[in-house]
Formats: structure tokens, sequence, C-alpha cells
């Protein structure tokens, strides 16, 4: 099955796409947050997450990234995850109804939205996958903040996180994962 890259990027985010109720103000809706399941790193962002956020959690292959996607969608009342096996991203997208459940989706080993090209492209020269993830998730962010949801991705790799990298101006939140720890690298301020 071809997938094209604006196919695999309305999956991820179809679900954040839907406005919520009373439109958003940079304030989470009745004071509330999306939690990250992991207590430590709520006190740290003061309380969780904001709607409308972009989330990246990065770190190698086998650092915990997947586990902590696991986390955060139980955290937040999400309990499907499908496996894909098509790629080696993984993608949560949540949205808060307006009674305060949450809906949403998680893709576990997702394919990146890229061409085949792009993908040969990427093998050789970490470059180009920076430029890749910075035109992916400049679009992605566009979405979430007008949803008020939360969409969440792993990125992997050594250029992953580092301060160098363009698409890290896109994220909200960026946390690293290592051996199943977490860190907060980037965080959200006042909107």
């Amino acid at each position: 099955m071809v997938t094209s890259r604006r196919d695999v990027l309305k999956m991820g985010v179809a679900l954040s796409a839907v406005s919520l109720i009373g439109g958003f103000d940079g304030k989470p809706a009745g004071g509330r947050f999306f939690s990250t399941g992991v207590a430590d790193l709520d006190r740290s962002l003061g309380g969780g997450m904001l709607p409308g956020s972009f989330l990246a959690v990065v770190g190698p292959r086998g650092s915990g990234k997947t586990a902590f996607l696991l986390r955060l969608a139980k955290a937040n009342g999400i309990v499907d995850a499908h496996a894909m096996n098509a790629g080696g991203s993984d993608m949560l997208s949540i949205m808060e109804r307006p009674d305060g459940t949450h809906i949403g989706s998680l893709m576990i080993d997702a394919a990146e939205p890229s061409t085949d090209k792009e993908k040969e492209d990427m093998e050789r020269d970490p470059n180009v996958r920076d430029a890749f993830l910075t035109r992916w998730f400049r679009r992605t962010r566009e979405v979430v903040q007008e949803s008020g949801g939360l969409f969440v991705i792993s990125a992997w790799g050594t250029s992953g996180g580092s301060s160098g990298s363009a698409w890290m101006n896109f994220p909200d939140y960026v946390i690293r994962a290592n051996e199943s720890a977490y860190r907060i690298i980037k965080s959200a301020g006042a909107r």
C-alpha cells in the first residue's frame, strides 16, 4: 500500500483537527492540561502541557520513547494503540471533548510521511532529515494550534534533539528519553 505524505499527516492529526467548542485563548480549557503521565514532568511543566501543543520525544532507538507515548496516552484516557509496523516513528493525537474526556489515537512504528526518494536521501545525509522534519513539523504545529488538541511524535537519531536542528523551533515541548528516564529540553512558555 503506497501512502502519500499528505495521507500520513492527515492520519496523524485527523483527530486533532476538530475544533474545541468555545475556541482556544491560550489558557487550558477549564483549567485543564494534558498530563505527560510522569508526575515529575507534570510538576515541572506547571501541571502538564497546554492544549494546542505539539510535543516531540527524542532519543536513540530503545531509549523509552514508545513507553513514554504509551504512558501519555493512558494518562489522558487513550487506550487504543495501533501497531503500524511501517516505520520507526510513534505518533499520538489527542483531543479533549466538551465534557472533559479525551479521544485520540496512538500509532506505533508509523511511517514518516516521506517519499521513497526522501527516505533514501535522509539515510545518507542527516541534514536532509532535519530539513524534512522542519517542513513537516511546521505544518503539524499549525494544525494542532488551530485544533486545541495535542500531537506527539517520537524522533530518533543523533541529530534528534540537538539545539542546532532547525526543526527544534516548531515543537512547543521537547522531551529527551534516555533509558526510560525523561528530561525536558524545551517547554512552551506563556502564549
